[in-house]
């Protein structure tokens, strides 16, 4: 599976004496990712993700201008699965599909690091471990699926700090 995702976040972040930062965030955004396997002949698991979003806290230890940090929170993401499969009737041969679209919930949890260029402008990394659950598909002939619904982002992006 693979795809490219594009977004936006904003959060708030406080600096102790000690140079412990804690922290919430937000984030949302849109994904191109999806993965069509073929399983057997013309047989297919299809998934696709769409629109996803965070809520996290975060907690790390500031480096004078490089901030390390963790963080953990709430996701949910628009997800589709399906399973298209062939069915021999008699003579006839027909393709049937199983699909399911729904918005849901996981944790997300990661870690990275953001460098402060100048007072204002920030840049950062970051890989963030989605988990929105499984998913099983069954159709009437009996014929079932199960996906497992994760996401694995790794991502840069820049920032103005107010």
């Amino acid at each position: 599976a693979g795809g490219f995702a594009v977004g936006v976040y904003g959060g708030y972040n406080y600096q102790f004496a000690s140079r412990f930062v804690i922290g919430g965030e937000f984030d949302w955004g849109k994904s191109t990712s999806s993965q069509d396997e073929l399983v057997f002949g013309d047989s297919a698991l299809l998934s696709r993700f769409g629109a996803f979003g965070s809520a996290r806290l975060r907690a790390g230890y500031a480096f004078d201008r490089l901030l390390a940090f963790g963080a953990v929170g709430v996701g949910v993401a628009s997800i589709s699965n399906g399973h298209r499969y062939t069915v021999q009737r008699g003579c006839d041969t027909l393709e049937q599909a199983i699909w399911d679209e729904q918005v849901k919930a996981g944790l997300i949890a990661g870690a990275g690091i953001e460098y402060a260029f100048t007072k204002h402008f920030v840049a950062r990394g970051e890989y963030l471990y989605a988990d929105y659950g499984s998913v099983t598909l069954s159709s009437r002939d009996r014929t079932r699926a199960e996906f497992r619904n994760e996401m694995h982002f790794v991502r840069v992006g820049a920032s103005y700090r107010f």
